[in-house]
């Protein structure tokens, strides 16, 4: 899997491997054509921003959200269904990042004049439509794109087609490239809720989510055996691979099948917590 390494501003391609490595849930061909439709609206690109002090809550759509919403303090960014659900309960976040290209994550977002808008140039076209139609005019959008990287392909088509200093991937979540997308801002610290990695009496987020269905596997984690799927343990895989080797300091919340992994991983000394006291459940 390529993978960019997390840094502030620019980052370096490294290389890692997952048990279930999985491929981009559209073909190539509809990748590229999103990210030429992109270009083509003439969207701002993202930029690096200078380091800052700030503590950037990352809000994911799992199961454990539902508990520990009303915790999350500013700056905020959303991602996925996360997005409409916070705006749902009095709660505008900052930022908000989407990464899926399939036209359903697209159907899901109610663009919100307030948030600012960090999109994947893979994403269905749909998305810049539905931002724009918030009545601002295009100079004053608040959307910014960036490329995410799903393989060799995109790298060469990206550098192909436009400047190529800036492409991401944390990894096969929104939730994991919005860590990278914080430290394209200049952000290092980050509170992060609803990244749980697994499912809650049956339930895969914390709200209605479309896709297809996810084949169940139990996974023991922290002496509790937790319902997951194979694109969930990829995720947890790759977020142990970013706590290892790149440079943030972080603080899971709520309870799932990853707050226990690395809990289970710092008790051993496998895995690097550079800040324990704020690494909690």
């Amino acid at each position: 899997m390529i993978n960019f390494g997390y840094q502030i501003g620019i980052p370096e391609i490294t290389f890692f491997d997952v048990s279930y490595p999985s491929k981009c849930c559209v073909d190539v061909s509809e990748q590229e054509k999103n990210m030429s439709i992109c270009l083509e609206n003439k969207i701002p690109r993202l930029l690096p921003q200078p380091k800052n002090d700030w503590t950037l809550s990352i809000v994911c759509y799992g199961p454990s959200l539902l508990d520990t919403w009303q915790d999350i303090k500013r700056p905020i960014m959303t991602v996925s269904g996360a997005h409409d659900f916070l705006i749902e309960r009095g709660i505008v976040p900052d930022f908000h990042v989407d990464t899926d290209p399939r036209k359903h994550k697209s159907d899901m977002l109610t663009p919100h004049k307030d948030v600012v808008y960090l999109i994947a140039s893979a994403c269905n076209p749909d998305i810049w439509g539905k931002i724009k139609s918030r009545g601002r005019p295009q100079d004053d959008l608040k959307a910014y794109y960036w490329h995410a990287v799903n393989g060799q392909h995109t790298v060469d088509w990206i550098l192909k087609h436009d400047d190529g200093s800036l492409m991401i991937s944390g990894g096969s979540t929104a939730g994991l490239c919005a860590i990278h997308i914080g430290g394209v801002l200049g952000i290092t610290n980050f509170n992060i809720y609803g990244m749980d990695c697994s499912y809650k009496d049956g339930a895969r987020h914390a709200g209605p989510h479309g896709g297809p269905t996810q084949k169940i596997i139990d996974q023991e984690a922290g002496g509790k055996v937790w319902q997951t799927s194979r694109q969930m343990l990829t995720s947890a895989e790759e977020f142990e691979y970013h706590s290892r080797e790149y440079g943030f300091e972080y603080c899971l919340h709520g309870e799932g099948y990853l707050q226990s992994k690395m809990n289970d991983l710092e008790k051993n000394g496998q895995t690097k917590i550079l800040n324990r006291a704020r690494f909690h459940w």
